[in-house]
């Protein structure tokens, strides 16, 4: 790791797993939408019952799927995944084609409107 070796001061980093002899100081925080076919309606819909229902996700490793497999075992719920997909204009093809419902980073879906 590049932090680890001196090569660099400073880093931005996803997720709460680092080498020893790091120090982390959370910046900011990041809020997750869901996302789903139009039509469906997840307003009042908890993150529980959410995590239930199946689900395409990003590649295993990724911190966006480590956070949403974390959140997951913190509930105690085994994960239906239907999809792993690498790139959000193909998760959200799969979405709007009905294969299932996902999670992104506001951030993502901010820019796509953008």
């Amino acid at each position: 790791m590049l932090l680890a070796a001196h090569l660099i001061e400073i880093a931005v980093l996803s997720g709460t797993a680092f080498a020893s002899g790091l120090l982390s100081v959370a910046q900011f925080e990041e809020t997750l939408i869901i996302v789903a076919r139009a039509g469906e309606d997840y307003r009042n819909t908890n993150l529980r019952s959410v995590l239930r229902k199946p689900l395409i996700l990003p590649a295993p490793g990724t911190p966006l799927r480590n956070l949403i497999e974390q959140m997951a075992l913190d509930f105690g719920i085994d994960l239906d995944i239907v999809a792993e997909v690498h790139f959000v204009a193909t998760i959200e093809a799969a979405v709007a084609a009905g294969l299932s419902n996902t999670f992104l980073h506001a951030c993502a879906a901010e820019a796509k409107r953008a």
